[in-house]
């Protein structure tokens, strides 16, 4: 996706946790790595800086990226696997 500027917008791989297919094959959820346009989808703004996140989930400890858009819209995991999954 270029920008008003005709440069691409960067991207970047980042681990989301994936629950769509708990309690199905898999007894805990996946972490999937992704490659998103380092864009906010709401307002095309840039995305935060990823962090790693470490997390307790039935018995065994995960670790994802998270972050915070200074824009202040929310990426919800499920959102970002929904753009990976459109391309």
């Amino acid at each position: 996706m270029p920008t008003p500027s005709g440069h691409d917008t960067p991207r970047r791989t980042v681990h989301v946790i994936d629950r769509s297919g708990w309690g199905t094959s898999g007894a805990y959820p996946a972490i999937r790595a992704l490659t998103l346009i380092w864009a906010c989808l709401t307002c095309q703004g840039p995305r935060g800086i990823p962090q790693k996140h470490r997390f307790h989930e039935d018995g065994d400890w995960f670790t994802c990226d998270r972050w915070d858009n200074p824009c202040g819209h929310v990426d919800m995991y499920v959102s970002v696997l929904n753009e990976s999954r459109k391309g």
